[in-house]
């Protein structure tokens, strides 16, 4: 629409035996809510679920990445 947003985004990893064991997104230098970082707990799960719905939602749109029949 035009309009430049500016935003700062951090992905921790954390990998054992070169493995990715927890990734977490933080967002303009704050992690996402989740039951680990909000204060009371089932709006964190909450926003968990809403997170995974999310991507599952995405996942179906995009029919799991497989490549459109011709």
């Amino acid at each position: 629409m035009g309009k430049h947003i500016d935003m700062i985004s951090l992905i921790k990893l954390q990998v054992e035996g070169g493995k990715v064991v927890r990734h977490e997104d933080w967002w303009d230098k704050k992690p996402l809510w989740n039951r680990e970082t909000i204060t009371t707990p089932l709006v964190g799960r909450f926003m968990e679920m809403t997170r995974r719905g999310s991507m599952l939602t995405t996942h179906l749109m995009m029919r799991f990445g497989k490549d459109p029949s011709p």
